[in-house]
């Protein structure tokens, strides 16, 4: 049996309870966060519990530390097509 998403895509593999586990989970995609704005945004979201992927040009100081609070830290450029897969793939399992 293949289990289908709200939207009809089909998801094979997993059961039903996986399914809503996955379709549950809210993960926050924060753009320049190893900016100002960006970073206190995350550190918000991380304090409330929420899941954060967040995303930064380069790997530095500012974005290692956002992984130590606990984000998921993607390195990526919004212009570039080939960061978009990474910025918004689903994530199946907590870190």
């Amino acid at each position: 049996m293949v289990s289908r998403s709200p939207n009809g895509a089909a998801f094979s593999g997993q059961t039903a309870v996986q399914l809503r586990e996955i379709m549950a989970q809210k993960i926050f995609l924060v753009t320049g966060a190893t900016g100002a704005t960006g970073g206190y945004a995350v550190e918000r979201l991380l304090e409330r519990g929420h899941a954060v992927r967040a995303l930064a040009h380069r790997e530095d100081d500012r974005s290692k530390r956002l992984q130590e609070l606990g984000a998921e830290v993607v390195i990526g450029d919004t212009s570039r097509a080939s960061s978009g897969s990474t910025m918004y793939r689903h994530r199946y399992s907590a870190r």
